[in-house]
């Protein structure tokens, strides 16, 4: 934090790409286990238990480390983000059941493109005339992937929640890059996990679905 009580962001781009790379990596797994368990839970169910493992683990490491790093400037941000978040993860359950997880990436593919075109109106942060038109072409090709398949249906149910996640994913992206500014980290997704979970848990109270011992791992 510098001397105007700001995070610095690091310009780091080799370091920026291994991270995001790796962050991509975890998320796919990630992925795959909420595909396998949206086929036997509601999708809030899964969010919820998905949450009250991951809290725990960050409120661990903040009070190892250091407890004043749960303290935020702008808690309005945390939550409006955790509600963005909660829309977000309920569109990537129902998507995950009733699409196949190609083809629900395919459509996720559209959430840096999206990001691209927004990031200069809300953030300030001009693409530029060559990515403009690259975000463009690749917003032609998820309305491709969109299309076959559909009959005579312009979009299915689980094509409609695969978009509206990404839109989610979009604003929650743009408005971490604000928040980054001012909280760390670990603080931002310590607060976004206990949120969405408890926005979810409540949820998930009314269609709770008893868990198999198998699926526990």
């Amino acid at each position: 934090m510098d001397k105007t009580g700001l995070y610095a962001v690091e310009q780091d781009s080799m370091k920026a790409i291994a991270m995001m790379s790796g962050a991509v990596f975890l998320l796919s797994a990630m992925d795959v286990a909420i595909k396998q368990l949206v086929e036997h839970y509601p999708s809030m169910q899964v969010v919820f238990i998905r949450c009250l493992v991951s809290a725990p683990l960050f409120a661990g490491w903040m009070l190892a480390r250091n407890r004043q790093a749960f303290r935020v400037k702008y808690p309005a941000d945390h939550l409006l983000r955790a509600v963005i978040g909660l829309i977000m993860l309920f569109g990537i359950g129902e998507s995950f059941r009733e699409l196949q997880l190609a083809d629900a990436y395919a459509i996720f593919f559209a959430a840096p493109l999206l990001i691209t075109l927004l990031s200069g109106p809300i953030l300030g942060e001009k693409a530029g005339p060559f990515r403009l038109a690259a975000a463009a072409v690749g917003f032609i090709g998820v309305m491709v992937v969109l299309k076959p398949g559909m009959g005579s249906q312009l979009i299915s149910y689980g094509s409609a929640m695969a978009l509206l996640a990404v839109v989610a994913y979009a604003f929650m992206a743009l408005l971490l890059r604000r928040m980054g500014h001012h909280d760390n980290t670990v603080a931002i997704a310590f607060w976004f996990t206990t949120l969405v979970g408890t926005g979810a848990g409540l949820f998930a109270i009314m269609t709770w679905v008893p868990l198999q011992w198998d699926h526990w791992m």
